[in-house]
C-alpha cells in the first residue's frame, strides 16, 4: 500500500502514453512533412462589443491549465512515439495590443497577417504549450481571438468543448 506522500508523488509525476493509431498516423505525416500545415487546426476570432481582456484570459488560462490532454508534447525514444504529461505545467496567453498611435484599419492588417504567420508555421511537437491563444486588443473598436493547435491533440468537437468551457467561465459572475 502507498503512504499518502508516495500518492501524492505518483499523482504528480509525469507519464508518458503511447499513441492512438490515428495519432500515430498523424505523427508519421509531421514526421515526413515537418513543414505541411494541413493537418492544423485554426481559429480567428472577431470579438465586437464589450470585452473584459482579464476575464477571458483568466477563463482561458482556466480551462487549459485543467484539461490534462493539452499538458501533452510528443517524445520519440528508439522507434516508440509518447505522449509525455507534465501535470505542473500552467500555460499564460499570449496578448497583443494595438500600438496607441495605429489604426484600427492598420491594426486589421496587423492581426490579418499575424495569424497567417502563425497559420502558416509549423507546430514543432516536442514543444509544449501545442494549443496556442493569442488575443490582439484593439478595444474599443474590436478584438481578435486567434486559437492554433495541431489536429493530433485536438479535433473539431473536443475544440468545441473547450470553446463551450471558456465561454461558460468568461461568462459566470
Amino acid at each position: 500500500m502507498l503512504s499518502i506522500l508516495d500518492q501524492l508523488r505518483e499523482t504528480l509525476m509525469d507519464k508518458k502514453y503511447r499513441l492512438s493509431e490515428n495519432q500515430h498516423k498523424l505523427f508519421r505525416h509531421y514526421r515526413f512533412f515537418p513543414n505541411d500545415t494541413s493537418y492544423n487546426l485554426a481559429f480567428l476570432y472577431k470579438i465586437t462589443g464589450h470585452l473584459d481582456p482579464a476575464r477571458l484570459k483568466h477563463a482561458i488560462e482556466t480551462v487549459y491549465n485543467a484539461t490534462d490532454q493539452l499538458k501533452v508534447h510528443f517524445e520519440e525514444n528508439e522507434n516508440e512515439i509518447f505522449q509525455n504529461f507534465v501535470k505542473n505545467r500552467t500555460y499564460e496567453m499570449e496578448i497583443i495590443h494595438r500600438k496607441p498611435d495605429e489604426s484600427p484599419a492598420l491594426f486589421r492588417i496587423y492581426v490579418d497577417n499575424d495569424a497567417k504567420k502563425r497559420l502558416n508555421a509549423p507546430i514543432d511537437l516536442a514543444c509544449w504549450p501545442l494549443l496556442r491563444f493569442t488575443l490582439y486588443l484593439s478595444q474599443p473598436e474590436e478584438n481578435f481571438l486567434f486559437a492554433y493547435a495541431p489536429h493530433i491533440i485536438s479535433d473539431g468537437l473536443s475544440y468545441s468543448r473547450l470553446i463551450d468551457q471558456i465561454n461558460q467561465i468568461y461568462n459566470e459572475k
